[in-house]
């Protein structure tokens, strides 16, 4: 992985809303402002073979680490290099790990769990409902998977906490159902 400078930005943005619907995703100026004035939030862009076929989004928030989106090209995927990408970056940190996924109710849902079980996630179920990025869009019920460890939910309440105020910038915000 590279660090991502200001020169990749539309290799990023293509990848970025190839990978996630609108309603996962920021708006560009939301996306480019975070980049430029966030100093929690972390891009690394993945190269291979001297292209740029993906990227890793995380939040350095102090105590853990956050995983906000994962994306690989699509003519790369299937090929290990997502495995290869997260069981490097979980190596690089001695602080918990964290990301969400969506509930395992369909094929896809299902394979995103076991693709990051595989890697030494673990599926926490306690529900979560993620603040929209944009409030023309419903909030999206969620579970956490966290690196290493299952959690009890004080524990996850904390985290749940610390990414409302600080990775969606809410306030007094219900997350759970």
């Amino acid at each position: 992985m590279i660090q991502y400078q200001d020169s990749m930005f539309e290799e990023f943005w293509a990848l970025y809303t190839e990978a996630f619907p609108e309603q996962q995703r920021r708006k560009e100026s939301q996306q480019r402002d975070l980049i430029a004035f966030e100093k929690k939030y972390h891009l690394e862009m993945i190269d291979f073979e001297g292209k740029i076929v993906g990227f890793l989004a995380y939040w350095d928030l102090e105590s853990f680490i956050y995983i906000e989106h994962l994306a690989i090209d699509k003519s790369m995927r299937g090929k290990g290099l997502g495995g290869k990408v997260v069981k490097e970056f979980t190596q690089k940190w001695d602080k918990e790990i964290l990301l969400e996924v969506e509930p395992p109710t369909d094929e896809i849902s299902k394979k995103r769990i076991d693709f990051y079980k595989d890697l030494g996630f673990h599926l926490n179920h306690f529900p979560f409902l993620q603040p929209p990025y944009d409030p023309q869009y419903p909030q999206i019920p969620l579970l956490f998977m966290t690196y290493k460890q299952t959690y009890t939910r004080p524990a996850f309440s904390i985290f749940k906490t610390k990414l409302i105020y600080e990775v969606y910038k809410r306030k007094n915000y219900k997350t759970i159902r």
